[in-house]
């Protein structure tokens, strides 16, 4: 696996900044056509990889709407009925519905058809008080949000699979592109410019992903010693 690979993309991202900034800095008159093959590379890679980045900054968005909406759905309610009577190992248990803590280690998308019939289940209830029917209606809305928040989740989960396999696509352009470069200025040694290659290659980024150790072999256990026959003794 190639080092660009394995820092894969942030040290794809920096290799490719490195060279084009050491670029400027010598005369790449000899690679000319193949440095501005790489730099087109690299900027279709960074524009990918920016897609990647604000589709997956929106998935967090609607996550946190999520984590959001969900303490306004189950706890008012709660500290509501408790306040009307109820108890506070499980104020959802005259409504049927679990407790508090059982609703909110559901799957999200369980929790929210789960808010919406407890909430509908209180609103119908006769001898609750209309604070209690308030915070009903309330985990209602925030349940509704909850649905459309992970829609566009689930929305965004494909949009995001789709744009980094566009840009992994483009990482193999990317790299044709780089090596291309490399062969280009090794051959510009022969053409009166050796010291192109290490102006451009000399200092890029390193993965920071490490080698396995090779597993060490137990050292042999020492050899016994040899046992010296017994000595006979001699007859009276």
């Amino acid at each position: 696996m190639s080092k660009a690979k394995r820092g894969y993309p942030s040290v794809v991202l920096e290799t490719g900044a490195a060279i084009l900034t050491a670029a400027r800095q010598v005369d790449t008159t000899k690679i000319k056509p193949r440095l501005d093959a790489f730099a087109e590379a690299h900027r279709r890679y960074l524009e990918a990889q920016r897609k990647v980045d604000a589709i997956e900054a929106q998935i967090g968005a609607c996550q946190e709407a999520l984590d959001v909406e969900n303490g306004r759905a189950i706890e008012p309610l709660a500290r509501a009925l408790v306040t009307d009577g109820a108890a506070r190992s499980n104020p959802f248990a005259a409504f049927g519905a679990d407790s508090p803590s059982a609703i909110k280690n559901l799957p999200l998308a369980e929790q929210a058809k789960a808010i919406r019939s407890l909430a509908a289940s209180v609103q119908r209830h006769d001898a609750v008080s209309p604070a209690a029917v308030k915070a009903a209606r309330t985990a209602e809305q925030a349940a509704e949000k909850m649905v459309a928040a992970l829609d566009n989740v689930t929305t965004l989960q494909g949009k995001l699979q789709q744009a980094r396999h566009a840009r992994d696509v483009i990482h193999h352009s990317w790299r044709s592109a780089l090596n291309a470069l490399k062969r280009g200025a090794r051959a510009a040694a022969d053409e009166g410019a050796p010291e192109l290659y290490n102006a451009l290659f000399g200092n890029l980024p390193r993965s920071t992903t490490k080698k396995k150790a090779k597993p060490q072999q137990a050292p042999a256990p020492p050899a016994a010693a040899p046992v010296s026959p017994p000595v006979a003794s001699n007859p009276a």
